[in-house]
């Protein structure tokens, strides 16, 4: 992967993290009434779709170079979630809790009370079953965003199970896997394996810069036209599910048209990488942190909703939040992966998990 790619991705995915961060907070009405950044609405969405195809490609890529084995793809499948999961699920129940603290009552100024069996919830978080159809809709505590962690964690096993199992083990695992997830973790794999698509055929084919230079823009162009669409309230279920579809295509032909455009970049400032790579790193713990903490600093304004001390207020402090979220991430990434190569030795050499 060029540098100029590698440096996009970093900026398209914070970018789409902040995306979800601005749709919640002013779906949810953080940001006043009128709500500011109405444009937001309903491109949570748009940026969970355009999550899964960036994923799609990033494995795709490190199974091409690094993650060769069943054994290494797994243990960094694990160490990549867990690291970000963990620290989350201790700052949302944290969050949950002073928010309880300072309105016991559940008043109207807070979400409300919250969702029962909480234990379960935290419970089938840790196991990756939080968004399942055999257990429902199980996000912990006001912790949304999880929903979506289930089905990233079941398209890595569907995926190591195609690289590394035979394809009899994969079909039969991967069956296992859709009926406990359900059908709409299936109807959305689609998504994931569109990145893990554009990423083999980049391989062999390169897009011309002159085509890529007008393709780029007009692929974000149409990310954004569809959409747009969600606003009409009379959408069913599978004109829903086209929307996702057509995300995903102009997600996919955005990154091989900016593979062309930004070929020729080779060095960057030391400083520019640096600030590019640490807004990347943030953006998963961005989205998995950043719902709790609105909540949690709703409840203990400074300001009424919407003015711009308490607009301040709530960003900047969960921002400064989620940089330490970050950095216990990447600490625990390490040590987890290492510890897991600790206790599962291999000493057949047998590639397979």
């Amino acid at each position: 992967m060029s540098l100029g790619l590698s440096l996009y991705l970093d900026v398209f995915r914070f970018g789409m993290a902040m995306l979800v961060w601005l749709d919640h907070s002013t779906f949810h009405g953080f940001t006043g009434h009128p709500y500011r950044f109405w444009f937001t609405a309903t491109y949570g969405a748009t940026a969970v779709n355009a999550f899964f195809v960036l994923s799609g490609f990033v494995i795709a890529h490190v199974t091409k170079s690094r993650e060769t084995t069943g054994r290494s793809y797994a243990f960094a499948r694990v160490a990549r979630l867990y690291s970000v999961v963990v620290p989350a699920l201790i700052l949302t129940c944290l969050c949950d809790q002073a928010g309880t603290w300072r309105f016991p009552n559940y008043a109207g100024d807070w979400p409300g009370q919250l969702p029962d069996h909480q234990p379960a919830r935290y419970l089938l978080t840790l196991a990756m079953l939080q968004e399942t159809w055999v257990f429902g809709k199980m996000s912990p505590g006001t912790n949304g965003p999880f929903w979506s962690i289930t089905y990233e964690a079941a398209y890595y096993v569907c995926y190591g199970l195609f690289l590394f199992r035979a394809r009899r083990d994969a079909v039969i695992g991967g069956i296992i896997v859709f009926v406990v997830t359900g059908p709409r973790a299936a109807c959305m794999f689609p998504l994931w394996i569109v990145g893990v698509v554009v990423y083999r055929w980049m391989l062999h084919h390169t897009v011309t810069f002159w085509l890529a230079a007008p393709l780029f823009p007009l692929s974000l162009a149409g990310l954004a036209f569809a959409g747009s669409f969600r606003f009409d309230p009379q959408l069913g279920e599978a004109a829903l599910y086209s929307i996702d579809y057509v995300e995903a295509a102009c997600v996919a032909v955005n990154i091989a048209t900016a593979a062309s455009a930004l070929r020729g970049i080779r060095r960057v400032p030391h400083w520019a990488h640096a600030i590019i790579r640490w807004f990347g790193a943030c953006s998963f713990a961005i989205y998995l942190c950043h719902e709790p903490l609105l909540w949690c600093l709703s409840a203990y304004r400074i300001s009424p909703p919407g003015t711009n001390i308490q607009m301040a207020f709530l960003f900047i402090a969960s921002f400064a939040v989620i940089a330490g979220v970050t950095w216990v991430g990447d600490v625990l990434r390490t040590r987890i992966r290492l510890t897991l190569y600790r206790c599962f030795p291999d000493p057949a050499g047998n590639p397979a998990v």
